[in-house]
């Protein structure tokens, strides 16, 4: 059993989490990370065998190895709070308590999943959870993919897939055509956003669309949508599903943080 202390303990090890562990440190701060990923870099710099981290990724990783002030316990999960100032922690080999004088906590958005009939079946998972497990080495070989919901995640997680192997079946897209196009002519003041939009942008993209169903016994066999007020139905072996994100509150309520 661990028994540590800090000056500040920060959960969480995306973007927001490293930046606030390299200022506390410039201020002389001894600092703790409670992540529960594997690396540093949260879910928008997820580390795996099949992902590249961009170079400002690889620069915070580096910059927090080499702060002596600043300790990450990767792959650990929060179980419990023992005290008002301590918590108790677990990873696969050990456990342990972190007591701390400052919190900060840094745990990003969850993906927001609209339930409908069949939505728990093996094979239907959050469109970011999909390309999680992708950039973790899962393989898409001969795997059909339907990609439903809504935003520009969706186009994102359409790329990864076509690289791991897999075949993106159709693109369901909740907002209308007229919604889509405001956004994509609002890129103009970015055109790297513009020409990454233009490469992403698959064959099959229905707009003003909504997968309604998922079939199958014991594992996903195909999607029903509606299209222009008909429906659809795809075979496919994988659906991931994204309705944009939500701030993950729990910390905060565990914590008997005020949420407003």
């Amino acid at each position: 059993m661990q028994t540590l202390q800090c000056d500040i303990l920060i959960l969480g090890a995306g973007p927001a989490g490293l930046s606030a562990a390299l200022a506390a440190a410039k201020c002389d701060k001894q600092v703790i990370i409670l992540d529960d990923n594997p690396l540093p870099g949260g879910q928008i710099w997820r580390d795996g065998s099949q992902s590249q981290l961009p170079p400002l990724a690889r620069h915070y990783r580096d910059a927090v190895a080499n702060e002596s002030r600043i300790r990450v316990l990767n792959g650990a999960r929060l179980i419990a709070r023992r005290s008002e100032n301590c918590v108790l922690f677990e990873t696969a080999e050990d456990y342990g308590t972190v007591s701390w004088n400052k919190l900060i906590l840094c745990c990003g958005a969850r993906e927001l999943a609209l339930p409908f009939p069949g939505w728990t079946l093996p094979g239907v998972s959050g469109a970011g959870g999909l390309q999680a497990q992708m950039k973790q080495g899962l393989h898409m070989a001969n795997q059909k993919v339907v990609i439903a919901g809504s935003g520009p995640l969706l186009l994102a997680v359409a790329d990864t897939v076509r690289r791991a192997g897999g075949e993106v079946v159709a693109i369901v897209e909740q907002a209308p055509r007229a919604a889509l196009l405001r956004f994509g002519f609002g890129l103009w003041r970015w055109p790297g956003k513009l020409r990454q939009l233009a490469t992403l942008f698959p064959r099959r993209y229905l707009s003003a669309s909504q997968v309604i169903a998922a079939h199958g016994d014991a594992t996903l066999r195909a999607v029903t949508l509606r299209h222009n007020g008909r429906e659809i139905t795809l075979p496919c072996d994988k659906l991931a599903i994204g309705y944009g994100l939500v701030p993950n509150l729990e910390p905060g309520l565990f914590f008997s943080c005020a949420i407003s």
